[in-house]
């Protein structure tokens, strides 16, 4: 569709009005663009249904459909269960029973409701029965089942069914959508594209997904819908990647002082070969001018800490700062004391950031590293946080990489001045 109308609120569009548009928004659905991305969350089609003259304690998980004949909450000598009895049109009757959520559960049905009952039945007392099935209710639409329509079942909650938004609803605000501005639909893959990737029509695809024709159509539709999410995801990081390469890093130059110290004094061992080159790799890479971007891969206990710990040296020693980023707080406390080992007897200063300090320590940690009395920043993901600034930061090392999103990796790609990358990873 055409990016303005996408982008416009749903309140306004047929079957919504202002307090559906409330709910939709507590759901997260805003625009015509979000509703139409509210997918369904199952599908009912005959060949999913299993008549319940059918049903045995050996059927495993079934779909069954019918009106409810009886319901009503049994008292028990332990406890009190809700019980449903579901009748469908080959006359066949199940019970359906719930000991969980008695409080809430009976407000969902009344006699002669449409439902649908997913479960796994089970002989009790020589009596069949659904324990705490899964259910969506049908109203109406009984009738278009015996048709071989397959028929969509949207997400629910508190909110929705305040607001009246059940499956039938939905299905109706997406069809009066789909047809009224179905003219509006852009497929922003060109044809050449798609026919070389066996994909659906983008705007054939969207209305398949909510209105399948076939289940052959709707695994078409679903494939085009997947790859396109796949595809933009691609481009953006294809775009993200491109403007890391082009962006300016800050000029370090060779080892300094500190690291020079920090290998020949202070490490209790000689460095291996690996780490030597991993070392003048970083060196090479922070002297061209363009922001570093190095993967770290090795063992637990092959030393990439060691090597993290060098790098960081090369930003001090040329007047920057550093961060070094862990995926919890348990292994950023580890580093914190694995780094002040090596760090203290440099004279380096080292905070540490995590979630639930003491708001005194927190306070002066932000404070040192914004005027850069603090040198290097250990934590987790609060080491990204808006609230914290660096003097200068040059180099950030992220360890377990795989365990930070996209995201996080580029707001501390946004924080200093382009600071070059470190990745480390044991995967």
């Amino acid at each position: 569709m055409a990016e303005p109308f996408l982008s416009e609120p749903i309140q306004f569009l047929k079957g919504v009005g202002p307090r559906r548009a409330q709910a939709f928004a507590e759901a997260g659905v805003g625009t015509v663009r979000d509703l139409l991305q509210v997918y369904p969350r199952r599908y009912l089609d005959r060949s999913t249904v299993t008549p319940i003259r059918e049903i045995t304690s050996e059927s495993g998980t079934v779909t069954a459909v019918g009106t409810v004949r009886a319901c009503g909450v049994v008292p028990g000598r332990a406890r009190k269960r809700f019980e449903l009895i579901l009748e469908d049109e080959s006359g066949g009757r199940i019970k359906c029973v719930w000991f969980r959520g008695v409080g809430w559960i009976p407000k969902a049905f009344k006699v002669g409701d449409r439902v649908a009952m997913h479960g796994r039945p089970q002989a009790y007392a020589g009596s069949l029965s659904l324990p705490h099935p899964d259910f969506d209710r049908l109203d109406d639409e009984g009738p278009a089942l015996e048709t071989g329509r397959i028929i969509s079942l949207y997400p629910g909650g508190a909110a929705f069914d305040r607001a009246g938004i059940t499956s039938r609803s939905m299905r109706r605000i997406l069809y009066e959508l789909i047809r009224e501005h179905g003219l509006k639909l852009e497929d922003p893959l060109p044809e050449s594209m798609r026919e070389s990737l066996g994909l659906m029509d983008g705007r054939v695809a969207m209305r398949a997904v909510h209105f399948p024709k076939t289940r052959t159509e709707l695994e078409s539709a679903r494939a085009r819908l997947k790859f396109d999410e796949l595809f933009w995801i691609q481009l953006m990081l294809a775009r993200f990647r491109k403007k890391r390469e082009a962006a300016p890093g800050a000029v370090f130059g060779e080892q300094g002082e500190l690291g020079r110290r920090f290998i020949s004094e202070v490490l209790p061992f000689v460095l291996t070969g690996d780490q030597e080159a991993a070392i003048r790799d970083v060196v090479r890479d922070t002297s061209t001018g363009r922001q570093m971007n190095r993967l770290i891969q090795g063992d637990v206990g092959s030393g990439k800490t060691v090597v993290g710990i060098a790098a960081m040296l090369l930003a001090i020693d040329h007047g920057y700062q550093a961060a070094f980023m862990a995926p919890t707080e348990i292994l950023a406390e580890q580093h914190l004391a694995s780094l002040k080992q090596y760090l203290d007897p440099l004279g380096i200063e080292v905070r540490l950031l995590v979630g639930g300090q003491r708001k005194a320590y927190r306070t002066e940690a932000l404070a040192e590293l914004a005027d850069g009395r603090a040198h290097v920043a250990v934590g987790t993901h609060a080491v990204i946080e808006e609230a914290v600034a660096f003097h200068r930061l040059g180099l950030a090392v992220v360890d377990e990489q795989h365990r930070f999103g996209v995201m996080q990796r580029a707001r501390l790609f946004e924080k200093g001045e382009h600071p070059h990358m470190l990745l480390m990873t044991a995967t």
